[in-house]
């Protein structure tokens, strides 16, 4: 009895684990997310609210106010465009850091779309291109790609500082637009999440393997003895006048085979 409810405690205590960690999940999965496209005709911005498991890379996205980042981007455009454009970011999620850390889109943009980005205009000659990257690691410090857009005159290489990363908060800025690189199980801080290890004593894993050990063995010497039984013939209490009397009857309403489990 003591141990049935040890294990009743132990797994309602786990189930409760794993439920909030569920909701955890679907509440991250399901924040708010607004991607950006471009009228193929008027090249007018349209805005559409998604839900962060739907983002893909490639997708633009427009941040405003103190949020957090949904996925790993490349920062393109902030409202800080007349100063370095550039944005602010908290990353105490990530390395536990309070500081403010500065997060700056490519330098080399202002090469070719120099007027743009200082009048703040986001068209979408500034992301009309394709993107060349490192596959996904755990290296949160470094980054690696090139960024090739149609009307830049030449390729711009990207590193860490221009690279966002989810779970981090865009702060003291605005608004900013970047372009999702990494999504989902693919972001540097979730490749780097790892299983918490157990909190079970060593005394809890050796009980445990003895339970499982004793009923196992109880398994099958029940499951010899019930074969025993009809194989030897014991099933018939015709047999056994010295056990059961005739006209006694057994007083169960179940299957011998079943009285034995």
């Amino acid at each position: 009895m003591t141990l049935t409810f040890v294990l009743l405690v132990t797994s309602f205590k786990e189930g409760s684990e794993d439920l909030q960690r569920a909701r955890s999940d679907q509440y991250e999965n399901n924040k708010d997310v607004t991607v950006i496209t471009f009228d193929s005709t008027t090249g007018t911005i349209k805005e559409t609210i998604t839900k962060s498991m739907d983002v893909n890379p490639g997708d633009i996205i427009k941040l405003s106010g103190q949020v957090a980042v949904p996925v790993d981007m490349l920062l393109i455009m902030t409202s800080l465009h007349t100063d370095g454009n550039k944005c602010y970011i908290e990353t105490a999620n990530i390395d536990g850091e309070t500081n403010l850390k500065v997060k700056e889109a490519p330098p080399m943009l202002f090469d070719s779309f120099g007027k743009q980005l200082l009048a703040g205009k986001v068209t979408k000659d500034l992301f009309d291109g394709e993107i060349e990257f490192e596959s996904p690691n755990k290296h949160i410090h470094t980054f690696i790609g090139t960024l090739k857009l149609s009307g830049a005159k030449e390729a711009i290489p990207l590193c860490a500082d221009n690279l966002i990363l989810r779970s981090s908060i865009f702060s003291n800025t605005d608004w900013g637009y970047g372009i999702a690189i990494y999504t989902g199980q693919e972001t540097k801080i979730q490749m780097n999440n790892r299983h918490a290890p157990s909190k079970m004593s060593k005394l809890e894993e050796n009980l445990n393997k003895a339970i499982i050990m004793i009923f196992i063995a109880q398994v099958i010497l029940v499951s010899i003895s019930v074969i025993s039984i009809y194989l030897m013939g014991f099933s018939n209490d015709s047999k056994l006048p010295y056990i059961f009397p005739p006209g006694s009857g057994d007083g169960s309403i179940l299957p011998l085979w079943l009285e034995q489990w």
